[in-house]
């Protein structure tokens, strides 16, 4: 066979062929390709004229295939079929070898509870978009997302202010649910429900002394003085917010974020703080790309449905 015969074949005959050759009628395949059957019939001599094969035999209004055509169909569909799988696995190579999103967020977020979860039902739909995910030890993560650095970043509820004050900025607040304070299990106020913040009038409030989160330590005395006291502030600061789970004793608290706390330790006792707010929120430049839009709106249903 010369080989200009065989470039005479175009990939739209393969697949008519493929489909007559599933169902052995010419009418069937063209109903499921969308063409006459006239069409079907004229690409079929097509190939049989360019391979110089008989595929089908033509009885009438039947046709089936010719041994030739039996072989030629179980090779070309496996053939076929490797082709689509390579088109996918370059698709998705192409995917990949583009920037990804960077989603940044500030340990020590149990981002298991909420991030991974939600990354995990992205993947599943098959969006084919490359994730990266960074955790970092304090909120510096707003000047990095200001930069560039995150195309997407999670914060605790007591930032929105400040986010507010940023024009370039757009955020979502989900899970909302009270603050709760971690005590130790000594402390009587394990034995309430729930925490009122006029309960902790003789309480030392733990702070972290990384001057990164004043935002923290403004939202702990606006607590406290919209309740008419003072807090009694611990003067000796942890290192940063891991280190307050385990500081707690005596009359020692810490207030904090569901889902900024430490569930695998046993260091603290937790009670929700009556009256007050916080929740996870996701922050994001506004005007974002069209693929960071895509995982933003995907992000604010699933978390709205976690509720």
């Amino acid at each position: 066979m010369e080989n200009h015969q065989l470039m005479s074949i175009d990939l739209l005959e393969i697949v008519i062929f493929l489909k007559a050759a599933d169902y052995e009628s010419f009418s069937k395949a063209a109903k499921e390709l969308g063409i006459t059957t006239s069409m079907v019939s004229k690409h079929m001599a097509s190939l049989e004229n360019a391979l110089d094969i008989r595929l089908f035999d033509r009885k009438r209004s039947r046709v089936s295939l010719t041994p030739a055509g039996r072989i030629l169909a179980t090779d070309w569909h496996s053939l076929y079929d490797s082709f689509l799988f390579s088109i996918e696995k370059a698709s998705r190579a192409a995917q990949l070898s583009e920037e990804p999103v960077c989603i940044g967020i500030g340990s020590p977020a149990n981002s298991d509870r909420f991030l991974v979860p939600m990354l995990n039902a992205y993947d599943m739909k098959e969006e084919k978009t490359n994730v990266r995910v960074e955790l970092r030890r304090n909120f510096d993560l707003i000047d990095d997302l200001l930069r560039g650095a995150f195309d997407i970043i999670f914060l605790p509820y007591f930032m929105l202010e400040r986010i507010e004050k940023e024009s370039r900025l757009d955020s979502f607040t989900a899970l909302k649910h009270p603050l709760v304070v971690g005590m130790a299990s000594e402390n009587p106020l394990t034995l309430k429900e729930t925490i009122h913040v006029s309960d902790l009038k003789q309480c030392r409030i733990i702070l972290a002394k990384r001057p990164s989160i004043k935002e923290y330590e403004i939202m702990i005395n606006k607590l406290c003085t919209e309740e008419g006291f003072q807090p009694r502030i611990d003067p000796q600061f942890v290192e940063d917010i891991d280190s307050a789970y385990l500081n707690v004793s005596g009359d020692r608290v810490f207030i904090t974020d569901r889902l900024y706390r430490q569930i695998d330790t046993n260091a603290a006792v937790y009670r929700n703080l009556e009256g007050t707010q916080s929740g996870l929120l996701m922050v994001w430049q506004k005007n974002p790309s069209e693929k960071v839009l895509h995982l933003i709106r995907f992000a604010q249903q699933f978390l709205s449905e976690c509720g």
